[in-house]
C-alpha cells in the first residue's frame, strides 16, 4: 500500500478525483471503467437492441458467466463477466458505482493493490455465484461490492482509530455501510440480482483489505502475516473449491437436472435441459425431458427430434415410459402415440 497514504493517518483522506483523460488514461479506476465503457459500447454497435433489453445469448456470446459453458470448458468466463453489462441501466450504475468509489480506495490503497482487489474480488464474486446460482449473469457488480467491502472495512477501522484517541471531530462516518446495506436490499427485492456474485464479492473485498494491512506496517492494523496467510489460503481453498465443482461436468449436470425438477414454469426447466446439452449433447435424460416439454407445447417436429436422438443415446425404456405416461396424464394422447411409436420404431431398428 501506498506508505504516503495509510501509513502517516488513520484517516480515509479526500482527495481530487482527476478529471476527463487525466482520470481515464492516468488512474487505474478510469482505467477499467473505459474498457468496460468500450465492451458495453461495441456491443451496442454489434446489437442495438441490447442498449436496452439485450438477447441474454447474445450477452452470453459476449463472456457472461454461464456455468453450463464454463463445464464445456470456456474457462475464461470466471473473469469476463465483470467487463460485461446487460443494457444501459445496468452499466450506468455499475459506471456511477465504480467512478464515486473506485479513485478514492485506488489513493488509499495504491494502484497495484487497487487493480489486485478489483480483480480478486470480481473473480471471487463469478465464483461465488457459480456455487449458488445457475443463471446466466454478467456485469461489474461483484468487484464493486469488493470495493465497497474494503470502504466498509476501513471505515470501520477509521472509527475505531478516532474513539482510541478520543477524538471528537471526525470525518462523516456510515457512508460505505450505508452503501452496503442499500445494494445488498436492493437485491433482496430484485429477483434479476446476482446476490451470491454481490456477497462474494463483498465479502471477498472486506478480507482482501484485511488481509493487505496485515501484510504491512500501517496505523490502522498491526502486522501480521500469519493472519494475512490464513485469511489468503481461505479464500483461495473456496475458489478452488468452486472451480472444481463449476468445471466438472458430471456435478454441472446433475445441479441442472435438480434445478430442473424444482422448476415452477416449463420453460424454465426447459432452460435447464438445454444447459445441459451444452455440456453433454448426448445427456440421453435432458435430452428425453425436454422433448417431452417441447410435445406439450406442440412443438412436434423438434420434440419427436430429441426424443428419437434421446432413444438414440441410451434413453432406457422406463424412462420413455414415463415420458408416455405423463404426456397421457396432460392430456397430449396424440403425442403420447407418437413416442410409443419411435421407440417402437427404434427397437425394430436396432434389430
Amino acid at each position: 500500500m501506498d506508505e504516503n497514504v495509510i501509513e502517516q493517518a488513520p484517516i480515509l483522506p479526500v482527495v481530487r478525483q482527476p478529471r476527463g483523460l487525466e482520470y481515464y488514461l492516468g488512474t487505474w479506476s478510469g482505467r477499467i471503467l473505459m474498457i468496460n465503457t468500450i465492451v458495453f459500447a461495441y456491443m451496442v454497435l454489434r446489437d442495438p437492441s441490447s442498449l436496452f433489453i439485450p438477447n441474454l445469448d447474445f450477452v452470453r456470446a459476449f463472456g457472461s458467466k454461464s456455468v453450463a459453458d464454463i463445464a464445456a470448458g470456456e474457462y475464461w468466463r470466471f473473469i469476463t463477466p465483470m467487463f460485461v453489462h446487460i443494457g444501459i441501466l445496468h452499466f450506468f450504475f455499475n459506471a456511477m458505482g465504480l467512478y464515486y468509489i473506485g479513485y478514492q480506495l485506488e489513493h488509499i490503497l495504491g494502484p497495484r493493490w487497487f487493480v489486485g482487489l478489483y480483480l480478486a474480488a470480481g473473480i471471487f464474486g463469478n465464483l461465488t455465484s457459480c456455487v449458488f446460482s445457475l443463471s446466466l449473469s454478467a456485469g461489474a457488480s461483484g468487484a464493486l461490492f469488493g470495493l465497497l467491502g474494503a470502504g466498509y472495512r476501513l471505515e470501520g477501522l477509521v472509527s475505531d482509530s478516532f474513539d482510541q484517541a478520543g477524538v471528537k471531530v471526525r470525518p462523516r462516518r456510515g457512508i460505505y455501510s450505508g452503501m452496503v446495506i442499500t445494494n445488498i436490499a436492493l437485491g433482496l427485492v430484485i429477483p434479476v440480482i446476482d446476490n451470491a456474485a454481490h456477497i462474494g464479492g463483498l465479502v471477498a473485498g472486506w478480507l482482501i483489505v484485511e488481509a493487505m494491512l496485515r501484510t504491512r506496517p500501517n496505523r490502522l492494523r498491526k502486522r501480521n502475516p500469519a493472519i494475512a496467510a490464513l485469511i489468503y489460503c481461505a479464500l483461495i481453498s473456496f475458489s478452488l473449491f468452486a472451480v472444481a465443482r463449476t468445471v466438472d461436468p458430471v456435478v454441472v449436470v446433475n445441479r441442472y437436472l435438480h434445478a430442473a425438477a424444482k422448476a415452477d414454469e416449463a420453460k424454465e426447466a426447459y432452460y435447464d435441459y438445454s444447459e445441459i446439452l451444452r455440456v453433454k449433447p448426448l445427456q440421453p435424460t435432458a435430452r428425453l425431458l425436454r422433448g417431452k416439454l417441447l410435445l406439450q407445447n406442440k412443438e412436434l417436429e423438434a420434440g419427436l427430434s430429441d426424443i428419437e436422438k434421446a432413444i438414440n443415446a441410451g434413453a432406457t425404456k422406463n424412462e420413455v415410459d414415463a415420458v408416455i405416461e405423463e404426456l397421457k396424464m396432460t392430456g397430449h394422447i396424440l403425442e403420447a402415440e407418437m413416442v410409443k411409436r419411435t421407440y417402437a420404431k427404434s427397437e425394430h431398428t436396432a434389430l
